[in-house]
């Protein structure tokens, strides 16, 4: 008898938890849709893959040594421009092969639960 009592408490924990989260994620829809409507700018949309390779061909990439700590030593700093260079150009492989040109589905929802016992 004991037993299913505690049962049906879990049970009941369970779907109260549940209830809980999904209210959370309700309310943090409702709250983005509100910021959307109310946003300065509704009519701006995300940068397309065009508009970003632009912005990169256009600005470049300047990694200099005055942007290091100064207490690195040369070859240190030598080191992270290699570093970087070769990430650039695992870039660059990635882009030239198509496959960084899709279309994100879904949206991002941060969800905080707080104790509930």
């Amino acid at each position: 008898m004991l037993f299913v009592l505690a049962l049906v408490a879990a049970v009941g924990y369970m779907m109260l938890t549940k209830r809980t989260i999904e209210a959370n994620i309700t309310d943090q829809v409702n709250e983005y849709l509100a910021q959307q409507e109310s946003s300065t700018h509704p009519g701006v949309q995300d940068a397309t893959d065009a508009e970003i390779k632009e912005l990169q061909r256009r600005v470049g990439s300047r990694c200099g040594t005055e942007d290091f700590n100064e207490a690195l030593s040369s070859k240190e700093k030598r080191d992270l421009q290699t570093i970087e260079s070769e990430l650039q150009q695992e870039a660059k492989n990635f882009d030239a092969k198509g496959l960084g040109s899709f279309e994100p589905e879904g949206i991002y929802l941060e969800m905080s639960v707080g104790n509930y016992y």
